[in-house]
């Protein structure tokens, strides 16, 4: 029977076309040395209890397949954020780290009104989704690592469109390069509105990384976050959980104590 899960699709492609090392299907060495041949064991991460993309926490068939460029299959979040001061720009943290938690993470987005990085007031922030807060997207990602794979920023101030994200990974052991993101780079002159972008981010948002993000002045935008993967061991205790009670309904509940009684025994050397 043909496996037509991603996973199998893959390993069907790698079978065929990456058998040498080189990777090059014909390879010219007719008779390739062990050595030379390369094992590929396709993941995707369908299957893994520990990962959830969203939809059922119960379905483990979904994969990294659905981080898709075009935002399909990606759960959203969105911010508006609002630099009411009409001369000067002000700096927001759109993630914080574990320098949220010891106090070391001024202008962390909020709902309501917050002060930026330098402790200047101005900045008012909301979540897009009705009944939803922004702290409540932060709180989650603490707890539950995840993979932003793009963002869309959209503002009437096209100054704003132009301003970069920076990037940084945290460490008490050691100070690390800061990255830039620069949303503008993703336009080009086929773009057709000048006033919104969507741009691939691929990173990783969890207590190590922190986000900084200058609101011009004057000015509101609009965020929207499209996640991919999150890390999450409640969804894993769930899916374990299911599965245990599949095998518990299939062999009967007098068997599985008989089976833990004679385990028991084997272990106290009975």
């Amino acid at each position: 029977m043909d496996d037509n899960t991603p996973a199998g699709l893959i390993a069907a492609v790698a079978e065929e076309n990456l058998s040498y090392f080189n990777g090059a299907a014909g390879s010219p060495t007719p008779n390739p040395s062990p050595a030379m041949e390369t094992k590929i064991s396709p993941y995707l991460g369908d299957g893994d209890d520990f990962l959830y993309f969203g939809g059922s926490t119960i379905d483990s068939s979904r994969s990294f397949a659905q981080s898709l460029p075009s935002g399909e299959g990606l759960r959203q979040f969105g911010i508006t954020l609002r630099n009411a001061n009409t001369t000067d720009s002000r700096t927001a943290l759109l993630f914080g780290g574990y320098f949220a938690d010891i106090n070391l993470a001024p202008g962390l987005i909020a709902t309501g009104a917050f002060n930026d990085k330098a402790g200047l007031p101005g900045l008012s922030g909301s979540a897009q989704l009705p009944g939803k807060r922004i702290e409540e997207f932060l709180e989650f990602l603490k707890y539950v690592p995840s993979q932003l794979v793009m963002m869309k920023i959209r503002s009437s101030n096209i100054e704003q469109i132009g301003n970069p994200i920076q990037v940084k990974t945290l460490s008490p052991y050691q100070e690390l390069p800061t990255e830039y993101i620069q949303p503008e780079n993703a336009q080009d002159q086929y773009s057709n509105n000048d006033k919104v972008v969507t741009f691939m981010v691929e990173k990783q948002l969890d207590y190590s990384r922190l986000f900084e993000y200058v609101v011009e002045p004057d000015t509101t935008v609009s965020i929207i976050f499209y996640m991919g993967a999150s890390l999450d061991t409640a969804v894993a205790l769930e899916r374990k959980r299911a599965k245990a009670a599949v095998t518990m309904n299939f062999i009967g509940g007098e068997k599985i104590q008989e089976l833990a009684r004679l385990q028991q025994a084997r272990q106290l050397g009975m």
